[in-house]
């Protein structure tokens, strides 16, 4: 169980960062409820799921999120390890670090990447695939091409950048 903080008046750099990216605030997207967030939060690892409840205790500062709380949250916002470490989470970044290195090693698709992918296009990638493959608009064989056109497109414009 996480750390109560009382004595905490406002939320630290992390539950504001969490925040920014669930409202996405400074996008037309819509915002993400967190109801919406913690069930994708659930998919993503039932074992180390929480209740909405922790959520929102976190983003207010009310609790301290732990290294895998954070991590997972930051998954499903997509926030990127760099932005973990620069709000004081080396950890978590680590964690977060080391489970888009294992999702993207794990599909076949996304396996495509090399190493000199910078970080934030990766974890921008997941974020739109996981979006993509959750999806019920699309055929599992159109989700797949989109993603494939997605990769491809994203692909060229970092070669085009080096």
């Amino acid at each position: 169980m996480s750390p109560v903080r009382r004595d905490t008046p406002s939320p630290p750099p992390e539950a504001v960062l969490i925040t920014r990216l669930r409202r996405r605030e400074g996008s037309i997207s819509k915002e993400m409820a967190i109801r919406e967030a913690n069930r994708r939060a659930a998919a993503i690892s039932p074992e180390n799921a929480f209740s909405e409840g922790t959520w929102r205790n976190i983003e207010s500062g009310r609790t301290e999120a732990s290294d895998k709380q954070l991590a997972l949250m930051a998954l499903v916002v997509g926030a990127t390890p760099e932005q973990l470490e620069e709000a004081g989470r080396p950890a978590a970044a680590q964690l977060l670090r080391a489970e888009a290195e294992r999702r993207v090693a794990a599909d076949p698709v996304l396996a495509e990447l090399d190493d000199l992918t910078p970080e934030r296009v990766v974890m921008d990638l997941l974020q739109k695939v996981q979006d993509i493959r959750r999806s019920a608009e699309w055929t599992e064989g159109d989700k797949e091409q989109m993603i494939r056109k997605l990769l491809a497109r994203v692909m060229a414009t970092v070669r085009s950048e080096e």
